[in-house]
């Protein structure tokens, strides 16, 4: 007896040291594999450990590539499609470069990736509709570009949406009236595009929205269906295609309204008594109406 789990006590030890040998064997790889999709896409110091490169940050137990920050480091060209084999990647921050061309669809293949931030750079094409395939993603930036087209309507499928910052780009069509499905939104910013027709009514899961900026655009028809959203605090409507009078209730709905922006549409009528009620308010313009 004693010599059978002698035996079965060594069997175990060579099937955890094999597991172990596996198990580090693999994490190898894989750091290598992010080796060499990083080296696709720029010029690092080969001679030293991926995770000591500039801008990159690698996790302490797997040592995989979980964040790419190049803000600030005047690189032009592309964005490598080897991007989308970086697959353990939380965060992509490329603020303020020369990047150009389309925003490659393997971001799509970054089921971890939380932040992507592509401010102020040169990226053309259309937004990518498999970036909705990133179910963990909290925030898009990409504002100050050359995108084009019109806003995916499976945006509406990141459930844990809670930044969308399109800004100063040339997209077109409607606002997708699936966003007003996304109950963990906090701030729209769509300014300074090409997007016309009407805000969308499906607002109603849209409870925790802060920020919803919509000016120098060509939305049209009545004051649009966010005076219920009693979370707002900005709100920017200038130079649209808006007419009509403001809402009667609006100030009793939205009490925590801090900016109110609504110049330069044909909006007509009077302030409404209610507005009385928003006491944080510190900016209103109702100019060129």
């Amino acid at each position: 007896m004693p010599n059978c789990i002698s035996n079965i006590c060594l069997a175990t030890l060579v099937i955890c040291c094999f597991s172990l040998l596996l198990t580090q064997s693999l994490f190898a790889q894989a750091n290598e594999a992010d080796r060499l999709s990083l080296l696709a896409m720029n010029s690092w110091n080969n001679s030293i450990n991926l995770c000591q490169w500039t801008g990159v940050t690698c996790g302490h137990r797997h040592q995989r590539v979980i964040g790419l920050d190049l803000r600030h480091q005047s690189i032009r060209g592309f964005l490598s499609p080897f991007v989308g084999y970086l697959s353990f990647l939380r965060s992509i921050n490329l603020v303020n470069n020369s990047l150009r061309a389309e925003i490659p669809h393997e971001v799509g293949n970054l089921f971890k990736l939380q932040n992507l931030t592509l401010t102020n750079n040169y990226f053309s094409g259309k937004i990518p509709t498999n970036l909705s395939r990133c179910s963990n993603l909290v925030k898009f930036e990409a504002s100050n570009n050359k995108l084009e087209g019109e806003i995916p309507a499976e945006i509406s499928n990141l459930l844990k949406f809670q930044i969308l910052n399109i800004a100063k780009n040339h997209l077109k069509g409607q606002l997708p009236a699936s966003i007003g499905n996304l109950s963990t939104l906090q701030e729209i910013n769509v300014n300074g595009n090409r997007l016309s027709g009407r805000i969308p009514s499906t607002r109603s899961h849209v409870r925790n929205l802060i920020s919803f900026n919509v000016g120098l655009n060509q939305f049209s028809g009545m004051f649009p269906p966010i005076n219920n959203i009693s979370s707002l605090e900005y709100i920017f409507i200038h130079k649209n295609r808006y007419h009509g009078s403001l809402p009667l209730d609006i100030g009793v709905n939205l009490p925590n309204l801090r900016f109110f922006i609504i110049s330069g549409n044909n909006l007509t009528g009077s302030l409404q008594d209610s507005l009385s009620n928003t006491t944080n308010l510190h900016k209103l313009d109702i100019n060129r109406n």
